[in-house]
């Protein structure tokens, strides 16, 4: 049996908090996490989740741009915070992540753009 840590336990509590609807809970929870635990990127990723959800789109993209100093190579953060960018305008900033999350993870980029987020292919592809 795995005991899991503080961190664990209170990042499984946001994430229940989460689908329960409990938006402000869920994001007390993984601020918890982050607390205990500074450099558990789910965390990060799931709190900027819910903030961007809660309409606080600037600290949701500061919370990506942590997350992405700690782990520069995961292309969920890399889309998640280039989808941000395109939300605020910023379409030439949101290419340049996308790009990055391209070279990062190919196939993870497009199941991402064409399933969950189709809208973002206005700003990728040239336009005819």
């Amino acid at each position: 049996m795995t005991v899991k840590t503080p961190a664990q336990i209170s990042f499984q509590q946001g994430k229940q908090q989460r689908r329960q609807g409990n938006l402000a809970a869920s994001i007390d929870c993984f601020r918890e996490t982050i607390r205990l635990q500074a450099d558990f990127v789910p965390a990060y990723n799931n709190l900027a989740n819910a903030l961007q959800a809660d309409g606080q789109i600037e600290p949701a993209i500061a919370l990506y741009q942590q997350a992405l100093l700690l782990a520069p190579d995961m292309a969920v953060l890399h889309c998640n915070l280039a989808s941000l960018w395109q939300l605020q305008g910023e379409h030439q900033r949101a290419i340049t992540v996308y790009q990055q999350a391209i070279a990062l993870n190919p196939d993870f980029f497009w199941r991402t753009i064409i399933w969950a987020k189709p809208w973002s292919l206005k700003v990728i592809l040239p336009k005819r």
